[in-house]
């Protein structure tokens, strides 16, 4: 049984890096049809500086439209404070037949100030 020990071990592949290379590109060939695994291919500098580029301009172009979306927001919220102080001012303005100011719309003023 020691002689048939000594065959067996003398059949396995060496340990180190050339066994894993080895069968490496024997399991490679046997998954991919008997073609073996190849590193890929360098890109050229003119494509990696195309996407390069496309992948800036596409930032650029996200950040003109958060700015336009926050310029649009701020226009917005500008034309709404107007109209409420417009509306304010019409109402503050009010006056009786007798030319007095309407109280009531002033102390309604007064408290939606104080509440906030």
């Amino acid at each position: 049984t020691a002689v048939h020990e000594d065959s067996e071990s003398k059949q396995q592949p060496p340990s180190g890096a050339e066994s894993g290379r080895a069968s490496k590109s024997v399991a490679g060939s046997k998954l991919l049809g008997g073609a073996a695994l190849r590193a890929p291919k360098a890109i050229p500098a003119e494509v990696r500086a195309h996407k390069q580029w496309k992948r800036r301009a596409q930032e650029v172009e996200a950040e003109r439209e958060a700015e336009r979306k926050r310029m649009a927001d701020r226009a917005k919220a500008r034309q709404e404070a107007t109209k409420r102080r417009q509306e304010d001012r019409a109402k503050l303005n009010k006056r009786t037949k007798r030319g007095q100011p309407i109280l009531g719309n002033q102390v309604e003023h007064m408290l939606r100030k104080l509440q906030g």
